[in-house]
């Protein structure tokens, strides 16, 4: 009696162990579905968006962890592209004419977009810009190395309230950027550092992360 007691027990141990284990693995894919791109689903998606690696930039940009950036940053905000309007020109003096040459100027055309400020996960400044239209100005030269801009889409970007020339505008920070796919999953336009990888995550997974104190 004792030994089919045991072997009664042994059964039932381990049948619910192999129902908690098909539980786990449930939530595991659940999760994997739900919450997170897949690997092949980010590669997809890499063909309209494509990243924007460190040997590509045609400038230094220092990259920090998140703990970092977050203590630097000036406005972080989730933004959607309203419209571009026409380009400016700056002049800018040509570090490489001699010094006696002060006609050495070159005309720098830069970019610029109406955005619309959906949220902000970091404001720095005394001005409330959220539920407002801001302007964001780059370099034409330069724009290879700055995330492309679709009228309609939003996205995350890093971003600083511009001074002299460019007055009245913002300037991107530095390369927290992330472009917001199907209206609920994120997609990096730089390399992120290591330890700090949140592409394929849920829009509301890394509102939370940026939120965060």
């Amino acid at each position: 009696m004792r030994t089919n007691v045991k072997k009664s027990a042994c059964v039932a141990l381990c049948a619910i162990l192999v129902v908690g284990c098909c539980l786990l693995c449930g939530c595991a894919s659940s999760f994997v579905a739900d919450d997170c791109l897949s690997k092949e689903q980010v590669e997809l998606l890499r063909k309209d968006y494509p990243i924007i690696s460190e040997g590509e930039m045609q400038f230094d940009v220092l990259v920090f962890s998140w703990h970092v950036r977050k203590g630097i940053i000036p406005l972080l905000a989730r933004v959607k592209i309203v419209k571009e309007l026409p380009e400016y020109s700056v002049e800018v003096w040509d570090d490489t004419a001699e010094p006696w040459d002060k006609t050495a100027n070159i005309s720098l055309a830069f970019r610029q977009f109406i955005v619309e400020v959906q949220e902000t996960y970091i404001n720095k400044s005394d001005l409330p810009v959220e539920n407002t239209e801001i302007v964001i100005s780059f370099a034409k030269f330069f724009e290879e190395s700055y995330p492309v801009f679709r009228i309609g889409e939003e996205m995350i970007l890093s971003l600083d309230k511009a001074k002299g020339s460019h007055e009245g505008t913002y300037l991107m920070y530095d390369n927290t950027a992330y472009y917001i796919v199907d209206d609920a999953y994120v997609i990096s336009a730089y390399d992120e550092p290591a330890g700090d990888t949140f592409t394929g995550m849920k829009l509301d997974a890394l509102s939370a992360i940026f939120r965060a104190p």
